[in-house]
């Protein structure tokens, strides 16, 4: 893949997040209360996204909520699909 397309899906990934999804609770910079996941497009056609937890996301002691975990899922999904 050219750096070229990667840029394309990038500027296209970006521009579908805001006019689809400007609220979503994983990724939207304007909910304060969310995660705000940042998903970035790999060049192999995979998303990532980096993040820590604190105390307020778990479930057991240090492990992350099974809901957390699903929606962080569920937003590279969503991220991987608009890729």
């Amino acid at each position: 893949m050219t750096t070229k397309t990667v840029e394309t899906k990038i500027n296209k990934l970006a521009y579908i997040r805001k006019r689809l999804h400007p609220n979503c609770t994983i990724r939207s910079r304007i909910d304060t209360r969310g995660m705000q996941l940042d998903f970035s497009l790999r060049e192999n056609d995979s998303v990532a996204a980096n993040f820590k937890f604190d105390e307020k996301l778990e479930g057991y002691t240090s492990v992350p909520h099974g809901g957390i975990i699903s929606g962080v899922f569920n937003g590279a999904m969503g991220n991987c699909l608009f890729a």
